[in-house]
C-alpha cells in the first residue's frame, strides 16, 4: 500500500495538471475541471468571492440552459422543476429559477469539499435529464414509480442510505422484499 504522503502528492499533482484556473475579474475565477459532460467538454464552474471568507460556487446557468436548449429539460414543466429541486435539496445545492444557475455557498475552509459536491451534482443533473429524453418517453422516474406501484411492489421513494464506509448514498427507489 502506498503511504499517505504519496497518495496526497498524487492527488495534488493531478489537480495541478488537470484543473485550469482563469481569473475573469478580481472577484470571479473560472475553473475548468478534468471531468466531462455529455458533449465530452470539460465541466466548468466559477468561484465568486462574495465576502472575505465567503465563496459562491456556480455553473453560471450553463447546465440547465444546455439541457433546455437540447430539449432535455423544460423550466416550464412543474414536474421537472419539482424533480430538480428535490434532487438539489438532497445534495445541499441551490437553484435560481430565473438564471438557471446551480450553486452553493461555502467558505474558503470548506471549498474543497463543496467543489466536489457541486461537480457531482452538475454531472448527476445532466445525466438525470438527458437520460429521460434520449432513452425514454416522458420522465423516467415517474414511469418506474407507476410500474412498481402497478405490480404492487412495496417501495420506499427517495431514501437516503449509508454504505459500508459510511458515505451517504441516494436512490430514487428501494424495492422492499416481502
Amino acid at each position: 500500500m502506498q503511504s499517505k504522503s504519496q497518495l496526497v502528492t498524487s492527488i495534488e499533482a493531478f489537480y495541478a495538471r488537470h484543473h485550469y484556473w482563469t481569473p475573469t475579474n478580481e472577484k470571479v475565477t473560472r475553473i475548468e475541471t478534468p471531468f466531462v459532460n455529455r458533449h465530452r467538454d470539460a465541466v466548468i464552474f466559477y468561484v465568486v468571492q462574495e465576502t472575505k471568507q465567503g465563496l459562491k460556487l456556480t455553473d453560471g446557468g450553463y447546465t440547465l440552459d444546455d439541457l433546455e436548449g437540447e430539449g432535455c429539460f423544460s423550466s416550464r414543466s412543474s414536474q421537472q422543476l419539482q424533480l430538480l429541486k428535490t434532487q438539489l435539496e438532497r445534495r445541499g445545492v441551490t437553484f435560481d429559477s430565473e438564471s438557471h444557475e446551480i450553486f452553493l455557498r461555502t467558505s474558503t475552509q470548506d471549498y474543497a469539499r463543496h467543489q466536489i459536491q457541486l461537480l457531482h451534482t452538475l454531472l448527476f443533473i445532466e445525466d438525470l435529464f438527458s437520460a429521460t429524453v434520449f432513452q425514454h418517453d416522458g420522465p423516467f422516474i415517474d414511469q418506474v414509480h407507476d410500474f412498481l406501484t402497478s405490480v404492487k411492489r412495496h417501495i420506499t421513494a427517495q431514501p437516503t442510505l449509508a454504505d459500508s464506509s459510511n458515505q451517504t448514498r441516494y436512490a430514487d427507489f428501494v424495492v422492499v422484499s416481502a
